[in-house]
């Protein structure tokens, strides 16, 4: 009697290929779906960090203007603000007259460019204002001029910015959309609004 001859036959390695290509296939959509949700919570997470930027951002400045010397426009606010040029020292105090009277000495500028970029530019106000002087805002070329360290992106991939006067005198509103693709065919939005009151 001969020995069997070792080795697979025909039908092993076919049943073998057909598990492995199983397997093979279930990992290949397990990490394509991952990737895909990765993508997914990625744009979702920077969709949102930039609404509250802008939101955030544009709170601090509008909460310290007086809302009579606001000039507002679609995709652009201009504000004047008791804050100097952020490339001055002690450009967060605020100056006040002899009387006590709070000084106002720089325009602070929103605006959102073309790629959906909301930018912040600042322009001195010189001298230093006490309302209600009368002092018109600078034009939006003014603003969309600045360079250097007075101008900054505040946030990325904004499709809405708005600011609007509330039903009240003292209160404005301001809307943003942020919007990413996650891939060619999806894409992620967020809508954020807020409500800021005048301080001064």
């Amino acid at each position: 009697m001969c020995p069997r001859p070792k080795g697979f036959t025909l039908i092993e390695t076919l049943v073998a290929s057909a598990v492995v290509s199983l397997l093979l296939g279930a990992i290949y959509f397990s990490l394509i779906y991952g990737f895909r949700q990765l993508r997914q919570t990625v744009a979702y997470s920077d969709v949102q960090q930039q609404a509250q930027l802008a939101i955030r951002s544009l709170k601090d400045d509008l909460g310290e203007t007086n809302f009579a010397k606001v000039d507002l426009a679609v995709d652009r606010v201009a504000m004047i603000s008791p804050r100097g040029l952020r490339d001055q020292p002690n450009s967060e105090l605020y100056t006040y007259t002899g009387a006590g009277l709070l000084q106002y000495r720089s325009w602070v500028g929103y605006y959102r460019t073309t790629g959906g970029e909301l930018r912040r530019a600042q322009i001195d106000v010189n001298p230093d204002v006490v309302l209600p002087d009368p002092i018109v805002a600078p034009a939006p070329a003014a603003f969309a001029a600045v360079t250097g360290p007075l101008v900054k992106t505040v946030a990325r991939d904004l499709s809405l910015f708005q600011v609007t006067p509330d039903a009240s005198i003292q209160t404005l509103s301001i809307a943003v959309t942020v919007r990413k693709a996650v891939n060619s065919t999806r894409r992620t939005e967020l809508s954020l609004t807020a409500q800021v009151r005048a301080r001064h």
